[in-house]
């Protein structure tokens, strides 16, 4: 329904979400945070972090 209904009130009142760009969005914001495409850290992430113990 995200992808297909518009909404009918608001700033974006008739515009419909596209999925590819939504997907777009995601990529560009875990890659700003040293994320996998699945959200997960890298291990440069963690490292940065203190956070090796987490590392499999």
């Amino acid at each position: 329904r995200f992808y297909s209904d518009p909404p009918t009130t608001g700033v974006t009142a008739g515009q419909i979400t596209r999925y590819e760009d939504v997907q777009r969005l995601l990529d560009m914001y875990y890659e700003q945070r040293g994320w996998d495409s699945n959200g997960i850290p890298s291990t440069e992430t963690l490292q940065a972090l203190n956070m090796l113990e987490f590392v499999n």
